[in-house]
């Protein structure tokens, strides 16, 4: 994501929605199909499954980028993605990060988000029970079962006793054994909808947009899936920890909080393992309400989630949202990202 420029948001708003009628947003983002052979994407040789692999693809894709749209390098960058982007964000942060520190490269990292990260397996798997334990939909015994169980896997991998892929197949019938409608989303049981994703990418006008001719669109690859078993297993926390006390970087972290495939559970118990010099200050603060602005009809101001600021990090739980958050709340989400952007977390504008 590229931001345009230095903004107020309320500045931006009224601009855009002079001009066009409706809010646009500030933004330019730039989509990457990742791994390739999902989506568009295609290569001659085999897929990309570890970090050092895709890393180093997804950070010579941006050094052509920027010679390829030079004038590009005056705008700050953020780099973002979800749920198993946990994986590919701070890898390619950590590339860019790197590069800085062995020779100067003018690419403008400013900041990176991810929303609902998969970034350390083994400590997030065995937290996925407590998230359906505390709405009711598993009991105390499932909890513990479950838990125990996934627990036991993890600590087999860890030792050795396990390969990767082994861990994964094991463990995936265990997380999702619950028969509840969504793992997406607890609350509305709305799943993400490939067919319809399928019908809009491979429409005339996006073929044409996209010059990609007739090339075959790949909503979901199963046999790529099964390539990436052992890298599912693989944790970012070490370049995670290290963008986050480099002090250059912004970070934004968010989930949704009716989210059961990465809740919030899974993600606090990963931050909170996460050996950046700022954990004690997280595992210390306390948690604020994030409040929108009242309607012209009501003085009442919308409850947007809860936050908290530590240092370079901003974490945000995005009211009655799932996994898909900016699906699920999208107006809400484009008002966290236009704070995180100016003012580095959300609540500032609102309070």
């Amino acid at each position: 994501m590229l931001n345009q420029r230095r903004f107020t948001p309320t500045d931006v708003r009224d601009k855009f929605e002079a001009r066009t009628g409706s809010w646009v947003g500030p933004f330019s983002v730039l989509y990457i199909d990742n791994p390739v052979f999902a989506g568009y994407s295609f290569s001659s040789s085999g897929p990309r499954t570890t970090q050092e692999e895709y890393g180093q693809d997804l950070y010579e894709f941006v050094q052509q980028f920027y010679k390829l749209f030079p004038h590009l390098l005056s705008i700050d960058l953020y780099i973002g993605g979800q749920s198993y982007a946990g994986k590919y964000v701070p890898v390619l942060a950590h590339w860019i990060h790197s590069s800085r520190q062995n020779a100067p490269t003018r690419i403008p990292l400013r900041g990176l988000y991810i929303g609902g990260p998969l970034f350390a397996p083994a400590v997030m798997f065995p937290e996925n029970f407590e998230y359906l334990y505390n709405v009711g939909a598993i009991s105390k015994h499932q909890r513990t079962t479950g838990r125990k169980q996934t627990q036991d896997l993890v600590d087999r991998y860890l030792k050795g006793e396990l390969d990767p892929a082994d861990t994964i197949r094991q463990i995936m019938p265990l997380i999702f054994s619950t028969q509840i409608p969504s793992y997406d989303n607890y609350v509305t049981g709305e799943k993400v909808d490939f067919q319809r994703i399928t019908a809009i990418m491979t429409s005339d006008r996006l073929r044409k947009a996209l010059h990609v001719g007739s090339r075959d669109y790949v909503t979901m690859n199963g046999t790529l899936f099964s390539q990436f078993h052992s890298d599912i297993m693989s944790d970012t926390r070490d370049k995670l920890s290290e963008l986050l006390d480099a002090g250059e970087y912004k970070v934004l972290i968010y989930s949704g909080d009716v989210d059961v495939m990465v809740s919030v559970a899974m993600v606090e118990a990963a931050l909170l393992a996460t050996p950046w010099s700022g954990r004690g200050a997280y595992e210390n603060s306390s948690r604020k309400p994030w409040y929108g602005q009242p309607s012209p009809t009501s003085n009442r101001r919308p409850l947007y989630g809860y936050y908290s600021k530590t240092s370079q990090l901003c974490r945000v739980v995005v009211r009655g949202a799932g996994h898909q958050t900016p699906h699920d709340q999208p107006a809400i989400s484009r008002e966290m990202m236009l704070q995180f952007v100016h003012d580095d977390c959300v609540g500032v504008m609102t309070t």
